[in-house]
């Protein structure tokens, strides 16, 4: 009966893989805190490749392999000795036991590249995978190849002691430019500092204190970029205005097969659109001023002609009915007005059943003119 770890083994080997390669990155800050001697290559490179990424890679395997070719999960003898297998090569490297980690997890990989074989070469599991996929077990045999050559180059077997660890010699390097004389027995063992001198390479409080400060300094600064602003992105430029007919009589035009405008119609509007703008146009040339700066007067609007003579009352200093109203109009206001007279005009030669949509068209382009007005004044 099949449990949620044999339907979803990377529950069990992700975290897995996540506390490997803690143990492994600890290597990094045990001996910059000089907690060790010295530092362990060979203990950090075999807990992130044959532990965390191991791990990693058994796991997704166990879990995609059988979805994908709908064969058997996992069994549990299987994913036993996947998951010990990166544990005991990570702690034989750490006791210095290359051989024997190399034999652990070589047997672990041999396990995992069986599995796979058997679902993807095997049991028509080749059609339901990506033609590439064949390199995964070829890549796990490499591996497995791999660890048996490096076992079979380290020393192994019964009473063969460990292999002696090297000294990281940096910090004996460090000490032979301060020194200057090096005794010639400290110089053949490549130990450089004067006798009764604190023992350097055994993490010394100088150099325990320096590289607290180093990380102290790299962890503040790491700080310092994560809390930097962001410089914001420049404001997206605002789209260009629609453009919309020129009167209320064009937007009608606009929609001439909606409305099912005949000939007549259509040239009777645009009659009518024509004395529109040349209507409109005198308003504008009429509120324009003059080259000399004085702002022009309609006709019929100029002095009294025949000097004061009766007070200014001849019939020349009289002006027409509504000038002074239409004088007192903005612009703006006297082109709107002169647009919904001349839509009043047009609506008159519309049957009844065109005249409600006509009307709709018409106010919905007066909403649109006016908010296009009220953007620009905002801008």
């Amino acid at each position: 009966m099949s449990t949620s770890l044999h339907h979803d083994p990377w529950r069990a080997f992700f975290p897995l893989g996540v506390l490997l390669a803690w143990a492994g990155v600890s290597e990094w800050l045990l001996y910059a805190i000089g907690a060790t001697a010295e530092y362990r290559a060979t203990f950090h490179a075999s807990a992130q490749i044959q532990g965390f990424m191991t791990c990693m890679a058994v796991g997704f395997l166990y879990t995609f392999v059988p979805r994908r070719t709908a064969t058997p999960e996992p069994t549990s003898l299987q994913l036993a000795a996947t998951a010990v297998a990166p544990i005991a090569a990570t702690v034989a490297a750490w006791e210095g036991r290359l051989a024997l980690a190399q034999a652990l997890w070589g047997a672990g990989i041999l396990v995992a590249a069986a599995f796979v074989f058997r679902r993807v070469i095997g049991s028509g599991g080749a059609r339901r995978v990506p033609g590439v996929f064949v390199w995964v077990p070829a890549g796990l045999l490499a591996a497995a190849a791999g660890a048996a050559l490096v076992w079979a180059a380290a020393p192994h077997g019964a009473g063969v002691p460990a292999p002696r660890r090297r000294r990281c010699r940096a910090p004996e390097a460090l000490a032979r430019l301060r020194l200057r004389r090096i005794p010639a027995r400290d110089r053949r063992l490549g130990v450089a500092r004067p006798r009764g001198s604190p023992n350097l390479a055994a993490g010394g409080g100088l150099r325990a204190c320096m590289s607290l400060r180093s990380v102290a300094v790299a962890i503040l600064a790491s700080a310092l970029a994560a809390c930097a602003p962001v410089p914001k992105p420049p404001p997206p430029r605002p789209a260009p205005p629609a453009v919309l007919p020129g009167s209320s009589i064009r937007a009608v035009l606009a929609h001439r097969s909606e409305l099912a405008l005949d000939d007549g119609q259509i040239s009777r509007l645009e009659q009518l659109d024509r004395e529109l703008a040349r209507k409109q146009e005198a308003l504008r040339s009429e509120a324009a001023p003059s080259r000399d700066g004085t702002e022009r007067r309609p006709p019929g609007d100029g002095a009294p002609r025949g000097g004061a003579r009766g007070g200014g009352g001849g019939r020349g200093g009289r002006k027409p009915p509504g000038a002074e109203a239409k004088a007192a109009k903005p612009l703006q206001q006297q082109l709107d007005d002169a647009d919904t007279a001349a839509f009043l005009e047009a609506e008159a030669l519309l049957r009844v059943e065109q005249r409600d949509p006509a009307r709709e068209i018409a106010e919905r382009h007066r909403e649109q003119v006016y908010d296009q007005r009220e953007r620009a004044g905002a801008r």
